[in-house]
C-alpha cells in the first residue's frame, strides 16, 4: 500500500491567525509552531517535581478522553496531564459501549457534545477519524488526535521530539534512525514529519521491505533494509514495535526472524555513535547450554559494554537477555521436530494484570527424543517467569527466574596424540557412547533489580543475581592408539556444582562541559563463585574398539564417589567508570577504566593443598572515531580485560587443575561505508592473550602469549528488491610467542587460517510472507595441538530453508518454518580443546509450527 500524505495542507488544524485550533497531525505545521510546542512542554516538566503537582491552566475546563481503541497507557497519560492542568476529566471507552451496538461515529459525536466538554482526545482504529470529528464538532470544542489507524500520533511524535531535544540540544546536526514496522506505525509517520520540519538533515527508516511503505522517500528519509548499515553513526535510534493489530497480511516469515534481523542488540548498537540514545515508544511485543526459549536475545557485550561485567575476553561476554512482560496480553504455542526423532513443545504467555503497573511473562518448554548427532537421547524441561512492577513514574522493579533440567546421553571425547595419525572423520550420526553413560545438568537463575530515575538525565540501578548449577556425568573418552582409528575407551565420571552470587550498582548520566558532551557510567560490583566437585573421579578402562566400528560397552557400575569438596572459591570486587565524549561534528572519544580486586583459592582433593591467587589489575577501554563524510566512518580501539584461566583436560598429568586468570589486549582499526543498496566494512585487528597448552611432559601450563592478527571483511547488497546477498571473510594469522620449546612460533591450536560465509535470502514477491534462504561457510585448516603435529583439513558446509507466515485475522497468525543444515552430509571433525575432537553434526532437518492467539 502506497504511503500518501493523508492530511497535507489541512487548514482545519489552524485558526485564521495561524494558531492551533485542533491537533490532528504534524503534517504542514511550521517549524516555529513545533518549536513553540516544545518550549511550552519543556516549561511544564518541573511541575512533576513539585509537592503539589498542579497548575491552573485549564481550571474550569472539561477534557473528554474518547477512546474507540484500547490503550491503557495513552489513556492514563492524558488523564494525568489534564488533571495536572486542573481540568475536569471524563474518560469513555467507546469501543465497549454504543458503537458496538451499531451507533455511527457521527451519532456518537452528537451524544458526546451533550456533555459540554471543551476538548475531546480521540483515539480510533480508523485513519482519518479524528479529522472527521474535527470537521463536524461544535466550533468551541478542540480535538486532539490520540492516534488514528496507521495515520498519525502527533502527541507521541512531539514527546519523542522533546526527548531528543533534551538529550541532544537541537536537530540541525543529527542522524536519526527509525527501526521496525514503518508500514503500520502512526508514530513513525509523525516522527518523520516532525524531524523534517525541525531541520533534521539525516532521517533514516530501517526495516524489512514488506514493512516499508511504497513512496516513503517523499518524506525526506533514507531507506535501509539492513539494520547494521542503517545504524552506522546515528545519534538517535527510535525502535518501533510490530503493529500486530494493524497488520492484514503475511508480511513476515516469523517474528523470530524479524527480531533476528532487526532486533537491537549491544553489538549492533556499537555501529551508532558512542553517545547515541535509544528510544522505544512501546508497548513492547516480544516474541522471538541455556534454555534459549527463555531469552529475548543473546548479546555479545564488547569493549565499553562488556568491561562493566568483569572477567571476559576482548572478543566479548555473552549476555542472555530475559524475555520481558508485554503490555498487551499475548499467547503463543509452537511445536518443533528435529531429525532423527526429537520433538519440542513451547508456550509463551505475557501481559499485564488488572493493575497495569504489574506485568508478567511465562515460558515453558519440553524437548525429548533421539537426536541425529551421535544418536544421542535428549530429555529437557525448562520454565521461566519474568515479573515487572512499575511502582511509580521513576521507580521500576523486576524479578526474573528460570529453571532447566536437561538429561542427555552421548558426548564422547575423541582424544588424539602426537604419535598416531589423525583419524579420518566419521559420520556424525554414528553412536559412540556406552550403555549407562549420561550427562545430567540442573540449572537455576534468579535476578532482582530496581531502576530509579533521579532526573531526566540521571538513572541509577541496583541488581542482585544468584545462580546454581549441578552437572553429573558418566562419559566415554576414546584415546586413539593406532593410525587405523583403534582406541582405548576410558570412562570417567564426575559431579560438579557451582553457586554464584553477584551484586552490581550503576549510575548513568549526561552533562556538558563547554563544547563537549559527556555520557558517563559509574559503578561498583561484588561477586562470589563457589565450586564443589566429587572427591573421586574415576578413569576406568572398559575395553578397546575402532572408530569406524565402535564397540558399545556397559558402564552402569561406574560412578563418582567419596563425597564432594570445595575445589574453588573466587571473590571479585570492582569499581568502574566510563565517559563517552562528543568532540564536535566529526570526532568522538570513548574511554573507560575498571579496577579489580580479585581473590581465588583452589583446593586439591588428594593433598588438601590450597593455592591462592590475588590480583588488583586496572583494565582500560579506549576508542576514537572519525567521520569524514556522512557515509564513511573510521575508528581505532584498544581494549584490555581479564579472563578466567582454563582447566587442565582430564588427559593431562594435572587433570582438572584450574589455572590463574589471563590478561588479554585487543587492538583494532577499521572503516565502514554504506550506500543506498550496499554496505561494506573492513577491520584489521590484533589480540594478545596469555597462552595455555599441554607441553611435552603432558602438563597443562600457562606460558608466553598467543597473538591473533588478521583482516575481516563484510559486505551486503540488495541485488534486487527481493534478493539480498551477504558475505564475510576473515584471514587470521596466529602464533605462540615466548612459549616453551616445540611450541614457540607455532600456530595457535583451534584457530582456523581463514573463515568465509555467504547467505542469500529471497522474499517471494507473489506470496507475501514467504521467504527462502541458502547459505555456505568455509572453515580453513586448523592446528589440533600446540606442537602443530596434527592439522584439521579445511571443509565446507551448506544449508537451506524457508518460512511462511499466514495471518488469520483478529491478531491470530500461523508461522511455518523449515531448515536443513549440512546439506551434503559432510563428514568432518570439530575442535573441542587441544587434542580433543568431536564428530561434526550430520545433515539435520528442523521443522517448526507456531500459532499466535
Amino acid at each position: 500500500m502506497a504511503m500518501t500524505p493523508l492530511d497535507a495542507k489541512r487548514p482545519l488544524q489552524l485558526n485564521h491567525l495561524g494558531q492551533l485550533r485542533h491537533f490532528l497531525s504534524l503534517d504542514g505545521l511550521p517549524r516555529e509552531l513545533l518549536t513553540e510546542i516544545l518550549d511550552t512542554a519543556d516549561s511544564f516538566l518541573e511541575v512533576g517535581a513539585r509537592a503539589v503537582k498542579k497548575v491552573p491552566l485549564l481550571r474550569g475546563k472539561t477534557v473528554c478522553n474518547v477512546f474507540f481503541e484500547n490503550s491503557t497507557r495513552t489513556r492514563t497519560t492524558f488523564e494525568l496531564a489534564a488533571q495536572r492542568l486542573s481540568a475536569d476529566v471524563i474518560t469513555l471507552n467507546v469501543s465497549t459501549s454504543s458503537t458496538s451496538k451499531g451507533e455511527t461515529l457521527f451519532d456518537t459525536l452528537r451524544n458526546l457534545e451533550a456533555m459540554a466538554a471543551d476538548m475531546f482526545v480521540v483515539r480510533h482504529a480508523d485513519s482519518g477519524a479524528a479529522h472527521f470529528i474535527a470537521e463536524h464538532v461544535c466550533p468551541d470544542v478542540a480535538i486532539i488526535n490520540g492516534g488514528d489507524g496507521r495515520h498519525a500520533h502527533p502527541t507521541q511524535g512531539m514527546l519523542d521530539m522533546l526527548t531528543i531535544r533534551r538529550h541532544k540540544g537541537g536537530f540541525e546536526n543529527l542522524s536519526v534512525a527509525i527501526v521496525g514496522d514503518i508500514l503500520h506505525s502512526r508514530v513513525a509517520r509523525s516522527n518523520m514529519l516532525a524531524l523534517k520540519a525541525l531541520g533534521c538533515p539525516d532521517i533514516r527508516v530501517i526495516g524489512p521491505k514488506t514493512l516499508l511503505p511504497v513512496g516513503v522517500e517523499q518524506y525526506g528519509v533514507k531507506v535501509y533494509t539492513d539494520l547494521n548499515e542503517g545504524l552506522k553513526d546515528v545519534d538517535v535510534v527510535i525502535m518501533l514495535r510490530l503493529q500486530r493489530e494493524r497488520m492484514t497480511g503475511g508480511l513476515l516469515p516469523s517474528e523470530g526472524e524479524f527480531y533476528r534481523l532487526f532486533g537491537l542488540t549491544t553489538a549492533r548498537l556499537a555501529a551508532a555513535k558512542p553517545d547515541a540514545i535509544v528510544m522505544h515508544p512501546g508497548p513492547i511485543n516480544r516474541g522471538v547450554e541455556m534454555p534459549l526459549e527463555m531469552f529475548e536475545r543473546v548479546d555479545v557485550l564488547k569493549g565499553l559494554s562488556g568491561f562493566m561485567y568483569g572477567f571476559g575476553s576482548p572478543g566479548g561476554i555473552v549476555n542472555y537477555v530475559t524475555k520481558r512482560p508485554t503490555d498487551k496480553t499475548t499467547l503463543s504455542v509452537d511445536a518443533g521436530y528435529q531429525s532423527d526423532n526429537v520433538y519440542k513443545e513451547h508456550l509463551d504467555a505475557g501481559g499485564r494484570l488488572d493493575d497495569p503497573r504489574f506485568g508478567y511473562r511465562v515460558n515453558v518448554v519440553h524437548e525429548e527424543g533421539d537426536a541425529a548427532s551421535g544418536d544421542a537421547k535428549v530429555n529437557r524441561t525448562a520454565v521461566g517467569v519474568a515479573l515487572n512492577a512499575q511502582l511509580s513514574d521513576d521507580l521500576s522493579v523486576d524479578f526474573d527466574t528460570l529453571y532447566q533440567k536437561r538429561n542427555t546421553s552421548g558426548g564422547t571425547d575423541i582424544i588424539v596424540n602426537t604419535k598416531n595419525a589423525l583419524p579420518s572423520p566419521i559420520d556424525g550420526s554414528k553412536r559412540l557412547y556406552s550403555n549407562g553413560s549420561y550427562t545430567d545438568v540442573d540449572y537455576s537463575l534468579s535476578t532482582v533489580s530496581a531502576t530509579y530515575k533521579f532526573s531526566p538525565d540521571w538513572t541509577g540501578k541496583l541488581a542482585y543475581r544468584y545462580s546454581d548449577s549441578t552437572r553429573r556425568y558418566v562419559k566415554d573418552q576414546y584415546q586413539i592408539s593406532s593410525d587405523a582409528g583403534a582406541y582405548t575407551d576410558k570412562v570417567t565420571s564426575e559431579y560438579h556444582a557451582y553457586d554464584y552470587n553477584d551484586t552490581m550498582g550503576t549510575l548513568e548520566g549526561k552533562f556538558t562541559t563547554g563544547w563537549f558532551t559527556h555520557d558517563v557510567v559509574l559503578g561498583a560490583s561484588y561477586s562470589q563463585l563457589n565450586s564443589d566437585k566429587s572427591v573421586v573421579t574415576p578413569k576406568t578402562t572398559v575395553g578397546k574398539g575402532n572408530l569406524y566400528n565402535p564397540t558399545i560397552f556397559s558402564v552402569y557400575n561406574i560412578d563418582y564417589s567419596g563425597g564432594t569438596y570445595g575445589d574453588d572459591n573466587v571473590k571479585e570486587s570492582a569499581v568502574f567508570a566510563s565517559d563517552t565524549i562528543g568532540l564536535g561534528e566529526h570526532w568522538s572519544l570513548l574511554a573507560g577504566l575498571r579496577n579489580e580486586n580479585y581473590r581465588e583459592q583452589t583446593h586439591d582433593s588428594a593433598t588438601s593443598a590450597v593455592t591462592p591467587y590475588k590480583a588488583r589489575p586496572a583494565t582500560p577501554t579506549v576508542a576514537l572515531m572519525y567521520k569524514p563524510t556522512q557515509d564513511v566512518t573510521l575508528y581505532a580501539s584498544y581494549v584490555e580485560s581479564l579472563e578466567s584461566g582454563g582447566t587442565a583436560p582430564s588427559s593431562a598429568v594435572n587433570s582438572d587443575q584450574t589455572l590463574s586468570p589471563l590478561l588479554s589486549k585487543q587492538y583494532e582499526v577499521g572503516v565502514k561505508a554504506q550506500q543506498r543498496n550496499w554496505s561494506a566494512t573492513a577491520a584489521a585487528f590484533r589480540i594478545d592473550r596469555g597462552a595455555e597448552y599441554t607441553n611435552d611432559a603432558n602438563v597443562y601450563v600457562q606460558s608466553g602469549t598467543i597473538r591473533y592478527q588478521g583482516l575481516e571483511l563484510n559486505a551486503s547488497v540488495d541485488a534486487t528488491p527481493d534478493l539480498t546477498v551477504e558475505g564475510s571473510v576473515m584471514s587470521l594469522d596466529s602464533a605462540y610467542h615466548d612459549a616453551g620449546d616445540g611450541v614457540d612460533g607455532n600456530r595457535a591450536a583451534g584457530a582456523a587460517h581463514y573463515q568465509a560465509a555467504t547467505q542469500v535470502t529471497y522474499r517471494v514477491p507473489v506470496v507475501p510472507g514467504m521467504f527462502l534462504h541458502t547459505g555456505a561457510q568455509r572453515i580453513g585448516e586448523m592446528a589440533v595441538d600446540s606442537g602443530n603435529v596434527h592439522t584439521l583439513p579445511a571443509y565446507s558446509l551448506f544449508d537451506a530453508g524457508g518460512g511462511y507466515r499466514l495471518r488469520l485475522g483478529d491478531g491470530h497468525a500461523l508461522t511455518l518454518g523449515a531448515n536443513v543444515t549440512n546439506l551434503a552430509n559432510k563428514k568432518y571433525w570439530t575442535y573441542y580443546q587441544e587434542n580433543y575432537l568431536q564428530p561434526g553434526s550430520p545433515r539435520t532437518l528442523s521443522l517448526n509450527t507456531r500459532y499466535d492467539f
